[in-house]
């Protein structure tokens, strides 16, 4: 009898030993916790109340993340991975089911029974390397779940980067149609000019030309916020014809700046990826140890067998089978794990420099674009605000053609429309910068300047007519401008007024 509870005692702990648990609610928790310690906390509301909000209120940088992580398809896949993931957990934790056989034989003698054999086997090389399998399917489950906090974050910079170009696409739409209206005048203008045979036919047909070029460059603005839009439904999960709006401005370039080197050991100790490529190397490392271990004995299956004999005798007792490495001892598969290591280590060190190289480039993106927009605002703006209200002089005292004071205003707002595109290349970077970095920027708290808003840009040219045939009179948006409006209707028997300024219309 002893030997048999041995026996049975062995099969129970065998039996025990292939028990385990399925991870808690498929390793959520932690990963919500590592993009949270990254500063991106996934929102407490649903899909769906975040997308009623929308036709309730504009959308804002935050609020955009925040629907992109509740509701981006390609993020719910990533998270649905986790339960492959949890799936391998399970599986590693326990042992292969064990294997029952039984064989009937009759004998051919009379007066005698037939002979049951009864084998169980169960597979003791799984029982033997239960705990290290345990332990690389949990490091494997580790790193699933870095790599899906890694997409929890470039989700969030793909929201935050289709929204900062949405919104330039918005401003840069609304700035051209303004350039656009004032070539139509211009053109409107050079028309009564041309009707009184105050203006050369060369003269017409290029501001023909010239408005023409405007409305291809506004529809071509049309087109690429149009674009803008639905790469931003697409991140957010949504349609792009639902009614949802952002508000058209971006802020001003922040105040503070974060030194590189700071920013690279940032990266080193944030990015979730490079994490998870130094944890693949430590896997290989223990997969290949555990290779060389086992190369011996990779299939040793243990179990009990019963007989009953044809004269009613009863056998019982234990069995082994192994698989004798007599032709082959593993040497593929230490080879196989070697390599693999040495993959792992290539990678890392490739990501390593990937990243560094990354945090440079966008450190450098934001540095240019911040002193191209100061350059903008400090510089050629108000020199082209200077140009305009010195041509509003100009053209009040008949000086030059209404036809300049328009090209001069034109020029403004092309100075306007590159301070844009600035803003937008600054804030294209910034989101590039906190992704290689993999965290919130030391300088993102309340670094952001003032709200630039399109409509205090642009001021659209007003025209007021005077004297009898009513010439339009082009004014700029300077406050500290003075208008002197004066009579200048397009006939040929007017031309030649105001001699005393020495010049008239059709010379300039």
């Amino acid at each position: 009898m002893k030997p048999r509870v041995t026996l049975y005692a062995v099969m129970a702990a065998l039996a025990a030993a292939g028990c385990t648990s399925m991870p808690t609610d498929l390793g959520q928790q932690e990963v919500n916790a590592m993009t949270a310690e990254r500063g991106r906390t996934l929102p407490d509301q649903s899909a769906s109340s975040l997308i009623e909000k929308l036709s309730q209120e504009p959308l804002n940088r935050d609020s955009a993340v925040a629907l992109a992580l509740a509701n981006n398809p390609e993020l719910a896949l990533r998270y649905a991975e986790l339960g492959l993931g949890a799936a391998e957990v399970y599986a590693a934790g326990r042992i292969r089911n064990p294997v029952l056989a039984a064989e009937l034989l009759h004998p051919n003698r009379s007066g005698e029974d037939n002979a049951l054999a009864i084998d169980l086997v169960g597979s003791l090389t799984d029982l033997l390397t239960l705990g290290a399998r345990k332990r690389l399917a949990a490091a494997e489950f580790a790193v699933l779940q870095a790599e899906v906090g890694a997409r929890v974050l470039a989700t969030a910079v793909a929201a935050e980067k289709a929204y900062v170009d949405y919104v330039a696409t918005r401003q840069r739409t609304l700035m051209q149609e303004q350039i656009t209206k004032a070539a139509d005048l211009s053109l409107q203008l050079a028309q009564r000019y041309y009707d009184a045979g105050n203006l050369p036919p060369r003269q017409y047909a290029m501001a023909q030309g010239a408005a023409a070029a405007q409305r291809l460059h506004s529809l071509e603005a049309q087109a690429t916020e149009s674009q803008a839009r639905n790469e931003l439904a697409g991140v957010l999960g949504i349609a792009a014809d639902k009614p949802w709006g952002v508000p058209g401005h971006l802020p001003e370039p922040g105040s503070q700046t974060d030194a590189l080197a700071d920013l690279q050991l940032l990266a080193s100790q944030s990015r979730l990826d490079l994490k998870a490529a130094k944890a693949r190397i430590k896997i290989a490392e223990d997969h290949a140890g555990i290779t060389r271990r086992t190369r011996w004995w990779e299939e040793l299956d243990a179990g009990v067998v019963y007989e009953r004999e044809t004269d009613g005798g009863e056998l019982i007792g234990p069995t082994v089978e192994w698989e004798l490495p007599l032709f082959s001892q593993g040497q593929d598969a230490q080879l196989r794990s070697l390599v693999e290591v040495q993959q792992a280590v290539i990678a890392y060190r490739k990501l390593s420099v990937d990243v560094g190289n990354q945090v440079q480039l966008a450190h450098a993106a934001m540095a240019n674009a911040k002193a191209r927009a100061q350059t903008y605002q400090q510089l050629l703006i108000p020199a082209r605000m200077a140009a305009t209200q010195r041509a509003q002089e100009e053209e009040n005292f008949m000086l030059i053609g209404t036809f300049e004071l328009i090209e001069v205003k034109q020029d403004e707002y092309a100075a306007y429309a590159g301070y844009l595109d600035a803003l937008r290349d600054y804030w294209l970077a910034h989101t590039d910068l906190r992704y290689a970095v993999g965290n919130s920027l030391p300088s993102s708290t309340g670094s952001e300047g003032k709200q630039i808003h399109a409509e205090s840009l642009i001021q659209p040219p007003a025209h007021s007519g005077h004297g009898q045939h009513g010439a339009p009179q082009t004014q700029t948006p300077a406050p500290e401008q003075h208008h002197h409006q004066h009579p200048k209707p397009p006939q040929k028997h007017r031309e030649h007024q105001h001699h005393d300024h020495g010049r008239s219309h059709q010379e300039h």
